[in-house]
């Protein structure tokens, strides 16, 4: 395809690089965010390039709105759960850059969102009832807005991303909430009998509620006793052994199962428990502990009974050991207890401790 001519100028005090050029009948001119000469005439080389091998899709004035859009479309094909959340993270975003146009954008405006979220200043219909919100709420919006704009690069609406060093804000140490001995039959006793699968098959499979209602029957081997999980968090599928007791629990379901979800709802996939599974813990007197915390049981049997963590981090599907290591503590407990056991008090005969030379 014939190049057409373009137009490298600076402009403003800082001396950005603009560009100039008709292509396809429009005009096109926009600037390339770069002060600097030679990685503009690089960015020139590379807009004729993709021109004459009919591969250029020139650079459109943009405003958020827009791009938000795009994202969300493109996200559909995420996690159910990971698209809701870009959903609920969406409507605080579109809140402070509504109009704004994506290449005027900067990272002082990120910092000021953050600011503004944290402090309750940028409070939106609809999303909290609380005047202000977590920093963990605002790290999910921050990473949701970066990513944004790196795709927003990818797809050829910006040069780079005004966010790169947008850092997040530090959150408190993860909550960590096990089910006691005594908790354990009374939340089991508090819930429906569908309700009492889904927590018994939770609480001792470690598998997350998303994981839980997207199994499928196919992802069960039945022959390895095994369950494939292709659906996860970390986009990393992981096997993982049923127990002896969950296949008696599951075989009799299966041959009489109507549907292709292990738990299905009553149209189709299932998508949260939260509702019900708060319900049966209020009526079993347990208080803050959620649906989540079955994983965070799950990983604390296998501390109390000697599983080492790497083991752990697989059969939980962690990415990586730092998310294990918050089980750590239960480790160490659990070696106190046991040099407690095998110590005794020494003998009449035996050493005293506390007389005997260092040297020996």
């Amino acid at each position: 395809m014939k190049v057409p001519k373009i137009t490298l100028y600076q402009r403003g005090k800082c001396g950005v690089w603009w560009v100039r050029y008709s292509f396809n009948g429009e005009r096109f001119h926009y600037s390339l965010g770069m002060v600097d000469e030679r990685g503009a005439r690089k960015e020139l080389a590379r807009i004729k390039y993709e021109i004459e091998c009919s591969l250029h899709h020139p650079r459109k004035r943009m405003i958020f709105d827009n791009l938000l859009k795009e994202y969300l479309k493109w996200a559909r094909n995420k996690e159910v759960s990971s698209y809701k959340r870009d959903l609920t993270s969406s409507k605080p975003l579109l809140a402070k850059f509504s109009r704004l146009r994506i290449d005027r954008m900067t990272q002082k405006l990120g910092e000021e969102y953050q600011s503004q979220r944290i402090d309750g200043k940028l409070r939106i219909d609809g999303v909290s009832r609380k005047p202000t919100v977590s920093k963990g709420t605002v790290n999910r919006e921050i990473i949701m807005l970066k990513h944004m704009f790196k795709k927003a690069v990818q797809w050829g609406y910006l040069s780079e991303t005004p966010f790169t060093n947008l850092e997040l804000q530090k959150e408190p140490a993860p909550r960590t909430r096990y089910a006691t001995a005594d908790e354990w039959p009374r939340l089991l006793s508090a819930c429906t009998a569908e309700m009492r699968n889904v927590v018994v098959f939770a609480r001792f499979t470690g598998m997350r509620e998303g994981e839980i209602f997207n199994l499928k029957w196919s992802d069960i081997d039945w022959q390895h006793e095994s369950i494939t999980i292709t659906k996860c968090k970390n986009n990393t599928p992981r096997t993982i052994p049923l127990t002896k007791a969950l296949c008696r629990q599951l075989r009799p379901r299966h041959r009489q199962a109507r549907s292709i979800y292990v738990f299905p709802g009553k149209e189709g996939r299932r998508t949260t428990l939260r509702t019900a599974f708060n319900g049966a813990c209020r009526r079993a007197g347990i208080e803050n502990f959620r649906f989540h915390d079955l994983r965070h049981t799950f990983a604390s049997d296998l501390v109390n009974k000697g599983i080492d963590l790497m083991t752990i981090m697989k059969l939980m599907g962690h990415k990586s050991i730092q998310s294990t290591m918050r089980y750590a503590h239960l480790q160490k407990k659990r070696l106190r207890e046991a040099m407690e056991q095998t110590s005794e008090p020494p003998g009449d005969d035996g050493p005293n401790l506390a007389q005997t030379d260092d040297g020996n």
